[in-house]
This record gives C-alpha cells, structure tokens and sequence, in this order.
C-alpha cells in the first residue's frame, strides 16, 4: 500500500514536496554552521549537502519561453579563443612582475602556509586576519599545495586564473544584453584593463570579489531573462559566495538589486524569481552570516574602521593622508572617489603598484569619459534597447560611485573599485553600439564598408585595449627602473634557493632600517621565503662587528650601513661581492662566499687564489702566457685588482651612465696603458699607476690624502703554479 491508493495522501505529498527539501536543506545548512569555532571538511560536507538538496527542488522545472538570447558553441569558442590570447598576459613571468611583491601578498601567504599545518576551520572567520572569511583562502592555499605549496608563483598564478574565469561570466553578463560580436569585444575591454589585468598577477584576494560578482551577477540576469528558476537559484549560490570573498564583494548584491528590481517590475510573473534566487543565497551565505553573528563587536571593527560613517573610520582616513584635521582628509577622500575615474590619482589602498607614476587611473581616459556619456545615454532613454539591465547597471554604477566617494575611505581604492569596472565596461559598449548605429546611418553611400557598427566598436575596443596595454606597460617599466624593495630582496633570495646552509642576515633597526617601515614584520616579509635549509635572522648594526658566520652567507643593509660598519666587518673575508638590491644602490646585499687564502688587497677590495684562477681562466691564451713569470702574474693581478676596483665604485659610489662613468673607465684605461709601459721600462713608470689611483680617489670622494694601498701575498704569488690552456 502507498500513497497512490490515497488521493489525499497523494495530493499532501505533491504540495509539500518543495518545503520539505527546502526544510531539509536548511537543516543540513544549520547543521554546518554548528561547527562554528572548531568546523572541518565534515562541515563542509554538510554545507555542500544542503545547496544539492536545495538546488533538486528547482532542477527540472521548466523554463518559461523568453526571447533571451541562446548560447551556442560559437559562444564557447570565442570565449575560450579570448581566454588563450588572454593567457599569456595574466600568466607569464609572474615572479618578476609586477616587481613589486606587496606586503600584504607576503602576509597572506604566511597564514594561508599556517593554516594548512593545523585546522583550519573553513567556514568561520579569521580573527588574525581583519575577521576575513577563510574559505576562499584555504581554498587557495589547498589548491597550491597540488603544486608544490604556498609560493610566491603558485599563489599569484591561482589569482590570475580567478582573473582570467572572470572574463566567462563576464561574457554571459555582456551577452544577456549584447550580441556576441559586442560581448566579445566587451569581455576583451574587462580583460585587458590594466587594473583587473595587474592585481590579478599578485597573490592578494582582491580579485575574489569580482570573480564571485561576476558569477552571482551573470546567473542573475540570465535567470531574469530566461525565467529560469533553475539558474535563479544557481545566481543566489554565486551571490553567497560573495560572502566569502573580499568582503566589498557583498556590494554585487545591489547591483542585482537595482538590475532585478528594473528587470521584473513589469513582470509580476518574472517576481517568483527572486524565491529560488533567496533560497540559494541563503543556504549559501548561512554559515557565514551566523559566524559574523557570533563574533559579535569583534567581526565589525575592521568594517567600522573602513567607513567614514564611523569615527574610527574618520581617524584612519586623517592618518592615511596624512592630514592634521578631520576636514581635509574627508575632502581628499571625497574628491578622490568623485574623480576616481577621471584623474590619475594613484591607488589609496596601496595595492596596485602605481605610486611612483603619474599616467594612470583606474581605467585608461577614453573609458574613464565614455561611461559617463553612457549613462546620460541611457538615462535620457526611458525604455533603452538593452532593457531594464541597463538601468539597473547605471544606477548601480552612480550608487557605488557616490558609496564608495562619501561612505568609504581610502579613496579612490583600486581593489574595491574592481567590482565597478564591469559595469563600465558595459556602460562604454553601451556608447560604442550607439555610435556605431549613428555611424550605419551616415554612413556615405559610395564607401562601402561590411557593417559601420561592428566597424566601430572594433575600432573603439582596440584603441582600450592598447591604451590599456600601454599603461600596464609603464607601470612595470617603473617598477623595474625604480626597483622594489621587498620584490627586489624576495627574488635574490629565490635566486638561492638551491644553496644548502646559506644564512642570511637583515642589518637594520628603526632608526637605521632596511625596510622603511614594519620593523616588526622584517622577519615575515624575507624570512618566509627562506626554505628550512637556510637561515634568516636579523642583526643590530651594532652587533654586526660581533657576527663571525661562515661562508656562504648574505648580508641585506642600507648603503649607510654599508660605509659605516660593513667594512670592518669584512675585514676578515675575502671572496665577497657588493649587489645593489635597488638600482640607485639605497639597499645592498653583500654576498660572502667561501674562498681560498687571501692573495691581494686593494682598500676594500680581496682577492684569493681561487678568484684569481677563475679570472684568468676567462683571459686570452696570450694574455695567461705571461703569467708563466713572477712579474707577468704580478701585473696580471694589479689587472684584476682594478677591474674590482671599478666594480666597488659603480655598486658602492652608485655611478650612473653619465660622465663621471666615463671619465672613471679612462682613468682605468690609462692605467692599463701605463701597465703596459711598465713591461718595457718599470723604473720610468713606476709611480703612474698610483698617481692615477690617487686621482681616481679624489674623483670619487673629494679631495683626500687617503692612497689606495695594494698589499700583496707574494710567497703565495710566487709559488702558484698557472697551469697553461
């Protein structure tokens, strides 16, 4: 006997079907959240339960027949032929740009390797970390153990790919309203913006807010055009994940509000939408939510701090410009955010690497202007062709323009501004379709020409692109040219990674630093690159006299360091090299290297048997046949000693190209003529040499009566055997 023998058993069945799975969802949803404080895999587990019990009760439910536009293979093609051009852009070369690798990059990384060595509570908060959601980082952290662990490569390439799955459902988001030919060609605008093109190159979870933006938001407006409730419910999992992504990502909800609220007004039948659409976002977003409940006054401090609204927010905007009063700061903020798309002010969070230029913005200038025309455009059309999505994208546009301009500081900030540049784009697509149809319109009849309207939005995405390209391009270049002080010190440690029992040592305080600020996380910063077969510390300068550690090792030091106390130190070594860490020479790395007996010194200069051999070993066979005598090696060796002589003075003296190099390399040169003149007639010549080293001193250091004295080891000279090549 079963429920068909009973028709009112049968119909009671039929009528609660939906509630009790959405019942039963939301118990496993509650169930996960129990775990809070201590959860595990298990409670993912459940999570991942309750949206498969939720998303049955829609899946099958038909559609309602719509005119939204069908997706086909020629979709997929486009988007993946995008994706590949795309690849190299976001993936190539990811250790060394941008070069420099942000502190908070380092840090991230740090508790993300933690995590990963204890439990890791995935669906709770993180109290170390700004009460952030942990989920999406380890996520990450998980997904970079795969391949080898939490690295500076695997972790910026695991961003970059959150980058490039961006542009799929920017796609979908262009083509509800576009055609393919304009939603290609929009998703090419987001995918080359410099901004989105840059952060996702760095290992911050910035990116995560528009990646799950553009998955809650692309669902969203496909489930209001196909009425699909299916997809509804799919769009509000995608808005819970927002939940937990950079928290700004939150903001995507109204967004979907303002596009949903155009979008079904006119349809009281489109409305039923929204249900599927809440319920995934709540099975979702539960976990979460209750997590920041439960933290309670803790959860929101972050969040307090972030908005002007706040006092706590007004004091950190005074400090984060700056600024004496309260006024100022609240100004600069407000005038940064107003013109965040129409200046060149450089990022206020700090993250993207764009303080030392002046030829950028948040988006390139043609953008930055014809999205405002965009918005006047569809504004002034009460019923435009795109519908009521475009509306709800220039309202939401204007909103969190104004939001992020009176409500939040730092601005303009370009991590929380990302979630507004897919809405400029389609506002600038919005303006490329219009004038192309004008263009179709007047266009003269004797030229002929396929289509005026695919011409022009051609034309008009290339010239983004290439802007786009263009500052992307500066802004590495000055990073390169400029040097980065935790990149550049990062990338000599990665260098020597291979090297056993190397010890490095950072010598520096506050008051005399290596880093200019964050003394206490110096350790952190260098130190989690270092594998556990090496060593870093960090040394007092005065306690520098006191270190005695053997070969190999690095010592990391400002340039004043360096003059001050770095040559007594070295005073007891010989095979050592000076490497600039910063191109103007601000911050060294001296490298100390095992070596044989000390053979010759010029001043600060050392050079051992071993080095000598390998500098011969480079020089011409008649050139080392000299060295087959006493006085051949003798002159061979002054050779070498001046050549690190010039070496020492354009690291340490921070010579340029200009003319004060020259005029050193002929100083050297003339040297080597008077060498040469030694070997025909030494007691004419005898004193020259000296005289142009005197010379060469004053050049450098003003005048001095301070001679460059050369001791060599002569019994070692002489009894060195040069074996002939």
């Amino acid at each position: 006997m079963d429920s068909n023998d009973f028709p009112i058993m049968r119909a009671w069945a039929e009528a609660h079907k939906i509630p009790i799975a959405i019942g039963v969802a939301l118990g496993f949803a509650l169930l996960s959240s129990s775990f809070l404080g201590h959860s595990t895999d298990s409670s993912l587990i459940l999570w991942a339960t309750a949206l498969l019990i939720g998303g049955a009760v829609f899946y099958g439910q038909r559609a309602e027949p719509s005119a939204d536009r069908a997706l086909t293979v020629k979709d997929v093609f486009m988007v993946a032929g995008l994706l590949l051009v795309l690849a190299p852009f976001y993936l190539a070369f990811l250790r060394d740009f941008p070069t420099r690798i942000n502190a908070d990059e380092i840090i991230t990384m740090d508790i993300q390797r933690n995590w990963l060595s204890s439990p890791s509570d995935p669906l709770n908060l993180s109290p170390i970390f700004f009460y952030y959601p942990r989920l999406f980082f380890i996520a990450e952290a998980r997904l970079a153990q795969v391949f080898g662990g939490v690295t500076l490569v695997n972790m910026r390439a695991i961003s970059a790919l959150l980058g490039l799955g961006t542009i799929p459902f920017a796609y979908l988001f262009f083509r509800s309203a576009f055609s393919r030919f304009q939603a290609f060609f929009g998703a090419a605008i987001l995918g080359f913006s410099h901004t989105h093109w840059i952060l996702s190159r760095m290992a911050v979870w910035n990116v995560t807010a528009i990646f799950t933006e553009m998955i809650g938001l692309s669902l969203a407006v496909m489930a209001f055009r196909r009425r699909c409730p299916w997809i509804s419910f799919l769009a509000g999992i995608g808005l819970g994940l927002t939940f937990y992504s950079y928290p700004v990502a939150r903001l995507s909800l109204v967004i979907v509000a303002f596009i949903g609220y155009f979008e079904l007004i006119p349809n009281e039948r489109k409305i039923r939408l929204a249900r599927p659409m809440g319920l995934g976002f709540i099975l979702c977003a539960l976990p979460i939510i209750l997590a920041t409940l439960f933290a309670g006054r803790a959860a929101s401090n972050y969040t307090r701090s972030q908005l002007l609204i706040f006092k706590e927010g007004r004091e950190q905007q005074m400090g984060w410009t700056y600024s004496k009063t309260m006024q100022p700061a609240i100004v600069k903020n407000i005038t940064g955010g107003l013109f965040a798309f129409n200046s060149r002010m450089w990022d206020m969070g700090n993250t993207y690497p764009n303080l030392w230029t002046d030829k950028t913005g948040i988006v390139d200038p043609l953008t930055g202007a014809l999205l405002w025309i965009g918005i006047i455009l569809i504004l002034r059309r009460r019923k435009p062709a795109q519908g009521g999505q475009a509306l709800g994208v220039a309202v939401s546009f204007l909103f969190l323009w104004l939001f992020f301009s009176f409500v939040m500081n730092k601005a303009p900030c370009y991590p929380r501004l990302l979630i507004m540049l897919p809405l400029a784009v389609y506002l600038t697509l919005i303006v490329l379709t219009v004038v192309g149809a004008t263009a179709k319109t007047y266009w003269p009849v004797g030229i002929r020409i396929s289509d005026p309207r695919q011409m022009t939005i051609v034309l008009g995405a290339i010239a983004i692109v290439f802007w786009n390209i263009r500052i992307a391009g500066h802004v590495m270049q000055v990073g390169m040219d400029r040097g980065d002080e935790w990149g550049d010190t990062v990338r000599y440690i990665l260098n020597r990674q291979t090297v056993s029992r190397y010890s490095y040592f950072m010598v520096g305080n506050k008051d005399i630093p290596y880093y200019y600020w964050g003394y206490a996380y110096w350790h952190t910063w260098a130190g989690f690159f270092v594998p556990s077969h090496q060593s870093f510390s960090i040394i007092d300068p005065s306690a520098l006299s006191a270190l005695a550690p053997k070969p190999p090792f690095t010592l990391f030091m400002n340039n004043a360091v360096l003059h001050k106390d770095g040559g007594a130190f070295l005073h007891g070594y010989t095979n050592y090299t000076v490497n600039p860490i910063l191109p103007d020479g601000a911050l060294v790395a001296v490298e100390v290297q095992a070596g044989g007996p000390l053979l010759a010194r010029a001043g600060d200069v050392r050079i051992d048997s071993a080095q000598f051999r390998a500098y011969l070993a480079m020089l011409p066979h008649e050139q080392v046949s000299k060295a087959g005598s006493a006085h051949g090696r003798r002159l061979l060796l002054e050779k070498f000693l001046d050549e690190k002589l010039l070496i020492q003075a354009a690291q340490q003296r921070r010579l340029d190209q200009g003319d004060d190099y020259q005029n050193a390399l002929r100083r050297f040169r003339t040297m080597y003529l008077i060498d040469a003149l030694r070997r025909e007639d030494p007691q004419a010549v005898g004193g020259m040499t000296q005289a142009v080293r005197e010379g060469l001193e004053d050049h450098e250091s003003g005048p001095t009566s301070a001679k460059i004295q050369i001791s060599i080891n002569e019994p070692l000279l002489d009894s060195m055997i040069i074996s002939q090549p």
